[in-house]
């Protein structure tokens, strides 16, 4: 205690000592315990000052903090008229940790210390705990992609917290810059001027929340899609938006991934309904040009050349078109009848070359690089003919002032696929443009140049036959398809030219006799004429399965049976199946505007099948090889 001579004053100097709400001790240079009050002995656990006597300060430290104090007390003994002060942690008498700040000063001349003790345990844990806190907060602005920032609207700043700063990629530090630096830096160049103009206009405005969404570019370049929720607040003399920015990202591509699924799935059911459409269409249509190119036909054979007869030919070569287009129908809607077969793809295209070479102008050079190997796919060969026809006519369109088309093969073995690629030097396609190439009836030309059905056709083809097919393009450079086709075995390939091995030679005209069965009337007496102008002595023609088979029971002395397919009450396979059942080895020649069981019919025991229109001589090939002479 001081030094006084004066009773009171030495009294009021214990009491104070021995009353005071802090800890007071006397300690020597190595901070042992000379003297202390209740207070302090109270706050170490102990229950008598007299206890602490003699212990250093030191030995009741923690380990962690031991160091730290020593270096504290040589710090004091180097300069003793200083005062020091020190948070730590010290262990009560039972062990249990207390938090003491200690400030220390030294007693001139003594070498003595007086230290003062203050309980700032609750103070430490309120500081450790909002340290937590705030740690938790920001592992969880991490885990949720989330970071905060405050602008402030007056100094025209923005604070960004560390895991914003961590967000944007920019460091782990909390940092604050300009508002105008900040979006020079992070918004995207294009959006800058518009979403500044935007920020400014809600500011202006004086919304007190806002929500906004868009992209931000990371200081390493990348771009992210961030969602943003801003609150205006007061703060002193200052105005305040204090704002949350999530990375939405992830959820931005799969609402995007979604989008485009149901964008598929709408344009998949689109082309099922025109699918649909396309095949009752294409049926009807085909009853109609089997009449008009059956009696067209017919009146050419009694007529000679001159005027009449070239009129006549217009009409039936409108026809074969007005037929083409109805196939393409069929093909997009995938009702047409398919022959499966091993060919080899180098084969085709060499054979198409022929074809392409008298319909596409000489302006245009076309060249063909084939893989020097077999390339054996599995395929119709009248569909592959007609994708490869289909994509080189579109490349010819492309290049009205001429230009070079290159059709080239190769195998790629890992994906067990045949590659086609047909590419152009023409126009290119821009990118609106190339979204929907493959959309029936979607088309750039004029409308005499094309139906829309082109690429269309090929894309369902391709894809039915289990390949895929891409398009890389560029205006004013050209565009490349490239069409990936099952493989087939390599020593499977079968000849690929059309109608080989089959007989061409007509019906002796000595009197077949046919028994004719199609629901429509038109349709069946222009067959009847073509049934006789192919070879038939008589044909008996009837409107339905059930009257044909009422009419044989009496009457079955028929070479030949001759039936549609589409028929109200019994189709043309029951039919059939009927007629077999009393004569099992009547030739039977289906013939029909629909591919539906067109396969089943042809897979018929001496059976064939015809797609309407059917041709004098395609009538006379099938029967002569039906019912051989």
């Amino acid at each position: 205690m001081a030094d006084s001579s004066d009773p009171v004053v030495v009294l009021s100097e214990r009491t104070l000592f021995e009353t005071s709400a802090v800890g007071i001790a006397i300690t020597d240079g190595d901070r042992r315990f000379l003297e202390c009050n209740q207070t302090l002995a109270t706050m170490l656990g102990y229950d008598s000052p007299d206890e602490l006597v003699g212990i250093s300060g030191v030995d009741l430290t923690y380990p962690a903090d031991t160091a730290e104090i020593a270096a504290a007390i040589d710090a004091l003994r180097r300069a003793p008229s200083g005062e020091d002060q020190l948070d730590r942690r010290y262990r009560r008498k039972d062990g249990a940790p207390i938090a003491l700040r200690l400030r220390a000063a030294p007693i001139p001349g003594t070498g003595m210390f007086f230290s003062f003790f203050e309980d700032v345990t609750a103070q430490k844990q309120a500081e450790l705990d909002a340290l937590r806190r705030a740690q938790l907060l920001d592992r969880a602005q991490e885990i949720a992609q989330m970071g905060a920032y405050v602008i402030n609207l007056e100094r025209e700043t923005i604070l960004i917290s560390a895991q914003f700063a961590r967000l944007l990629r920019a460091g782990d530090e909390e940092f604050e810059l300009p508002l105008a630096e900040y979006r020079e830096r992070f918004y995207l160049p294009e959006r800058r001027e518009l979403a500044t103009a935007q920020w400014q206009e809600r500011y202006a405005a004086g919304e007190e929340r806002v929500e906004v969404g868009g992209q931000l570019v990371r200081a390493d370049g990348e771009r992210i899609w961030v969602r943003s929720v801003e609150a205006r607040t007061e703060l002193g003399d200052e105005t305040l938006m204090l704002g949350i920015t999530r990375d939405v990202t992830a959820q931005h591509l799969a609402e995007e991934q979604r989008r485009e699924l149901e964008d598929r799935l709408r344009q998949s059911q689109k082309l099922d309904a025109l699918g649909q459409l396309a095949g009752g269409v294409a049926h009807d249509f085909n009853n109609l040009l089997t009449v008009i190119a059956g009696a067209t036909t017919l009146a050419l054979l009694d007529i000679p050349d001159g005027e009449t007869r070239e009129h006549l030919e217009e009409a039936v070569h409108a026809a074969e078109r007005a037929s083409e287009l109805t196939r393409k129908l069929l093909v997009f809607a995938r009702r047409q009848p398919v022959e499966q077969k091993t060919l080899d793809l180098n084969e085709v295209v060499t054979d198409a070359r022929r074809l392409l070479e008298r319909l596409i102008e000489p302006a245009i050079e076309i060249s063909v690089e084939l893989t020097g190997e077999p390339l054996p796919v599995v395929g119709d060969i009248g569909q592959l003919e007609q994708v490869l026809l289909n994509l080189a006519l579109n490349a010819r369109d492309a290049m009205p002032r001429g230009g070079r088309l290159t059709i080239r093969t190769r195998r790629e073995a890992e994906r067990e696929q045949g590659v086609i690629s047909v590419e152009d030097t023409g126009v290119g396609m821009a990118p609106g443009v190339v979204e929907r190439i493959f959309e029936p009836f979607f088309t750039t030309k004029a409308p005499d140049k094309g139906t829309g059905l082109g690429l269309a056709t090929v894309f369902g083809i391709v894809d039915a036959a289990g390949g895929d097919i891409d398009v890389a393009t560029e205006v004013g450079v050209g565009t490349c398809f490239t069409v990936r086709w099952p493989l087939g075995a390599d020593d499977a390939v079968e000849a690929t030219k059309n109608g080989a091995g089959r007989a061409t030679g007509g019906v002796d005209g000595g009197g077949l006799r046919a028994l004719l069965v199609d629901d429509d009337e038109h349709v069946r007496r222009t067959l009847a004429r073509v049934l006789r102008a192919a070879g038939c002595g008589e044909v008996v023609a009837l409107g339905s399965g059930a009257e044909a088979l009422a009419h044989i029971a009496n009457d079955a002395a028929f070479d030949v049976l001759v039936t549609d397919l589409i028929m109200p009450a019994m189709n043309g396979i029951d039919f059939a199946a009927a007629i077999r059942a009393r004569s099992p080895s009547l030739p039977i020649l289906f013939v029909s505007g629909s591919s539906e069981n067109a396969r089943l019919a042809a897979s018929q025991p001496n059976a064939e099948f015809l797609a309407k229109p059917v041709t004098i001589e395609a009538i006379a090939a099938a029967l002569s090889r039906l019912v051989p002479r």
